[in-house]
This record gives structure tokens, C-alpha cells and sequence, in this order.
């Protein structure tokens, strides 16, 4: 299975179009779709699907100008097109309505560890975790956020709290897997040293 993160190309697309003729050229040639031109529907369906949310959210936020939920929302999907300043300003005004909403704080730390302020992210996930112990996807990204930043060990006891409160979650199972087998190697690579 070809995982996102894991695939790079230097893309020199001057239009929109050119961009998607190319990621769905690349995606049909590693066998990640088998119609080019449905790929590309697919894309430009979604960013019209997220173009009428904003839409309904907005209208709502006009009868009810006081929802969090709402804002949280409109910052979901500012972040997932990575307009993360837009999801940041959104997901700070559900809080200043609702400073008890625990997905506004797992939004921020997603933005944080995004942008890669791995302390802000931890502490966001965090505070999360602190309003709502049982969220599996928070401990998930806490225990990411940990790894990234090194922090092996916090970051298997994060995945293995997430595992604990939903024992079907997969990539807390590979993120505890990647965790140990990082402090593993961080540990022989010290006792090689010395």
C-alpha cells in the first residue's frame, strides 16, 4: 500500500488543471486509481462539496451566530485545504464561545503539528484529552506529535491509551509499533556509541 507521506514529486504545474492532470496521471501509474479522468472529477467534486459547506455553514452562523460547533466546522475544512491561518482564526472563535470544546483543540494541534510547532500541538492535544479522556483520535495525535518530536516512549504510552479506549484503531497500533521500534534503535545506536 503507497502511503501519501511517503510519495514526493517536484511539480512545476502552472494551472489547477495541470496539477491534477498530473497527480492523476502519476496516481493511475502507481495503480492507485484506473481512470485518470474520474480521479480528477473525484478532486474537483470534493472542492465543490467543501465550497457548499462553507456555504451552508455560513448561512447557519447567520441565524445562530453563537454555535462553536459551527465555527469548529468551517475551520475543519479551512484545514483541509491547508488554509491553516483561516482554520486557526475559526477554530479560536469556538473556543472563545465554547472554551470547553475539546475538536477545536485536537483542530488546533492537527494545524500546529502541520506546521511543525510540535510543542503547541502537544499541548493542544492535551487540553483535549483533558476535556475529553476518552478520545481515541487525540491520545492517537498526542502519541504522533510525541514521536515526531523524539519522544519515543510518551509517545508509545499515547498510543497504547488510544488503543485502550478503541482497540480497533490501526494507526495506533502502527504508531506504537513505529515508536518502539525507534527507541529500540535509538538505544542500540547509544550503546554502539559508548
Amino acid at each position: 500500500m503507497i502511503r501519501e507521506e511517503y510519495i514526493f514529486f517536484d511539480v512545476d504545474a502552472a494551472s489547477k488543471e495541470e496539477l491534477l492532470d498530473f497527480i492523476s496521471e502519476k496516481a493511475l501509474e502507481f495503480g492507485i486509481t484506473d481512470s485518470k479522468e474520474g480521479l480528477k472529477d473525484a478532486f474537483l467534486k470534493r472542492e465543490e462539496e467543501y465550497t457548499d459547506a462553507l456555504k451552508n455553514f455560513n448561512k447557519s452562523l447567520k441565524l445562530n451566530p453563537n454555535q462553536a460547533n459551527i465555527y469548529n466546522e468551517i475551520g475543519e475544512i479551512y484545514y483541509i485545504e491547508k488554509e491553516y491561518d483561516k482554520a486557526m482564526e475559526y477554530f479560536n472563535k469556538a473556543l472563545e464561545l465554547d472554551n470547553d470544546l475539546a475538536n477545536a483543540y485536537v483542530n488546533m494541534g492537527l494545524v500546529y503539528d502541520d506546521i511543525g510547532e510540535l510543542e503547541q500541538a502537544i499541548n493542544s492535544f492535551r487540553k483535549a484529552i483533558e476535556l475529553a479522556p476518552k478520545n481515541a483520535f487525540a491520545y492517537y495525535h498526542l502519541g504522533k506529535s510525541n514521536a515526531e518530536g523524539g519522544y519515543y516512549n510518551n509517545a508509545i504510552r499515547w498510543f497504547s491509551q488510544a488503543i485502550k479506549i478503541d482497540d480497533e484503531y490501526i494507526d495506533a497500533y502502527l504508531g506504537s509499533t513505529e515508536g518502539k521500534l525507534s527507541e529500540l534503535l535509538m538505544n542500540t545506536n547509544s550503546a554502539l556509541i559508548k
